[in-house]
């Protein structure tokens, strides 16, 4: 199962963001890898739920592949 929460602040005076808003993304997969429930979180990743994915992705992968070598 793989869950994402957008959070969105906002950006006050005197910070040099040139945004209204800053954007934060959570990502958290959870399911089997082999015989093995794994879950895998990432928090207050800026911008970029794209590139979350890809770590989500890679480290499931990399899981898999450590479980079934045993």
């Amino acid at each position: 199962m793989l869950e994402w929460r957008k959070q969105t602040w906002p950006v006050f005076g005197g910070h040099p963001c040139k945004d209204s808003q800053v954007i934060f993304y959570q990502g958290k997969w959870t399911g089997y890898a082999g015989d093995k429930l794994i879950v895998i979180s990432i928090y207050n990743l800026y911008n970029s739920k794209g590139q979350g994915q890809t770590w989500i992705d890679g480290y499931i992968g990399k899981l898999t592949a450590a479980l079934g070598s045993k």
